[in-house]
């Protein structure tokens, strides 16, 4: 599921033009590779983020590990690889959710979709067992 951060929508009016900020961009089948998320994820930053020449610019050349000005903003893996962000203040994300269900409301026949964010699990080497 790929979403529109909406921690702050009034800030940023001009990205949010016309987005439903509590509904998803898109819903990816659950066995897209992480490479294609990424890709998606860097499009719909040039899409609804960096909207002028100059800065979609930065999407032409690949992301240099020893510049790393090369990769601001761009999609990359957060929290294990469960999770990916693009974009900078607004970002977008794109995490995996369980549950996925589209609800329709019975006084508007307006449908939504309804679903619960899958919890990041921490890998075993990173639990010390002192808590």
């Amino acid at each position: 599921m790929i979403v529109l951060d909406s921690a702050n929508p009034l800030a940023h009016s001009d990205v949010y033009a016309g987005v439903d900020a509590e509904q998803p961009l898109a819903v990816l089948p659950p066995r897209t590779s992480v490479d294609k998320v990424l890709a998606v994820v860097d499009a719909f930053v040039q899409a609804f983020i960096w909207r002028d020449a100059d800065d979609r610019t930065r999407f032409l050349t690949p992301v240099n590990p020893r510049k790393p000005e090369t990769a601001y903003g761009r999609a990359e893996r957060h929290s294990w690889g469960q999770q990916v962000m693009g974009g900078v203040n607004p970002y977008i994300e794109a995490f995996q959710v369980d549950d996925l269900q589209v609800v329709t409301d019975p006084e508007t026949g307006a449908s939504r979709f309804e679903y619960t964010r899958r919890p990041v699990q921490r890998p075993s080497f990173l639990d010390r067992g002192d808590d």
